[in-house]
């Protein structure tokens, strides 16, 4: 029997786990005979989620590069050897692991030396020494590389060699496209889904909605679904703006959620409004699959998702001004945002279904028979 197995950094149920979910479904699928195991760093939504679906995972000490953990890094150092150890182990013991994310460092050091059954996902575009580090790891471990976007791909160098493929991420939508419904009542119903934080965006947003007009804003209504990560204060600095620009009417944070479909559903249009370059960008090709036209900034992942004023609307990054003249666009203009949404959903169905998606993973896995050691 072979023994896979699959390494993530995370337990929540954002974007990156729920991906990684989707290729342990394609894993098991393609290797139903296998003993396949889950390493996660703790429990939470995603382990839930497993035992759910079935899949067998364990909580293990990883060795993961956080930015929340600051200065606790350094200390994290002394333990270091303990988790190459430990990961050494579980290569030894496999025929294929599979790291999701660039910062689980302990197995992709390790994965230099079991190179042939490594397998690392990389699904992030770090910036300034976050860039440096990640890169280097990367590098060095030698695995085979997949790719979330030809974005991300560009922003990380491997070894000469190295099997490098780019996999869009796949999401499996309703079966039928049902564009949103002239509701008869001229509101514009937006929703973006993302964890908060300093980069996503949903600052951007509330920013500017408030730069259309009066009759507008009114017209607008939003809903921010998703939370801060373990303590940090960019929820109550969201609150704060959104009190501060009088949009307390037209704006509402709803937390995270396990399924956002009946939100979904709810939305006119899904906005995509990040900082930063996102190294795909799923939540686009959720809205799209369930054929909602999709605003999104013009960097990144974003624009092999989106084919501007044909399957959504993309914007100037980090502007403001931009992103409310896309915005007024749409209001008041249930046509064009039905034109937008059916052709969004139709490039979903050419490129981004989970279909596509598992079939480029299995033509992009090494081979599962190497010897161990």
């Amino acid at each position: 029997m072979k023994t896979i197995y699959a390494v993530h950094q995370g337990y929540e149920l954002y974007g990156s786990d729920r991906s990684f979910i989707q290729c342990l479904e394609v894993l098991r699928a393609n290797y139903p005979e296998a003993d396949l195991q889950v390493l996660l760093p703790q429990e939470g939504p995603l382990s839930e989620m497993l035992t759910r679906q079935g899949f067998n995972f364990e909580i293990r000490d990883l060795w993961i590069l956080r930015k929340s953990y600051g200065l606790g890094l350094i200390g994290r150092v002394l333990i270091m050897p303990a988790a190459l150890w430990r990961a050494h182990k579980v290569f030894k013991a496999a025929d294929l692991v599979y790291i999701n994310t660039a910062v689980v460092a302990d197995y992709l050091l390790m994965a230099r030396l079991h190179r042939r059954k490594a397998v690392a996902h990389i699904r992030e575009i770090p910036t300034g020494l976050a860039h440096r580090v990640v890169s280097a790891l990367v590098r060095w471990s030698r695995a085979t590389l997949f790719f979330n976007s030809q974005a991300t791909a560009d922003a990380f160098e491997s070894a000469p060699g190295v099997q490098r493929a780019v996999i869009y991420n796949g999401f499996e939508g309703p079966a039928h496209a049902a564009p949103p419904q002239d509701r008869g009542d001229g509101k514009l119903r937006l929703l973006m889904l993302g964890r908060i934080n300093d980069w996503k965006g949903q600052d951007l947003l509330v920013e500017a909605v408030s730069l259309l007009s009066e009759a507008q804003r009114r017209a607008v209504e939003i809903k921010v679904v998703g939370d801060a990560f373990e303590g940090q204060p960019y929820r109550r600095q969201l609150e704060a703006q959104i009190a501060a620009s009088g949009l307390g009417d037209q704006v509402s944070i709803e937390g995270f959620v396990d399924d956002p479909s009946t939100l979904l559903q709810w939305s006119d249009v899904v906005v995509v409004p990040s900082r930063k370059p996102e190294p795909f960008g799923r939540v686009a090709i959720e809205g799209m699959a369930w054929a909602r036209p999709v605003i999104a900034a013009r960097h990144g992942g974003l624009v092999e998702i989106i084919e501007d004023e044909r399957t959504g609307l993309l914007f100037a990054p980090n502007d403001p001004h931009s992103l409310s003249s896309a915005i007024s666009k749409l209001i008041g203009d249930p046509d064009e945002i039905r034109r937008l949404a059916l052709q969004g959903w139709q490039r979903y169905l050419d490129r981004f279904t989970q279909d596509a998606m598992a079939t480029s993973v299995v033509q992009s896995l090494p081979r599962v028979d190497a010897s161990r050691g």
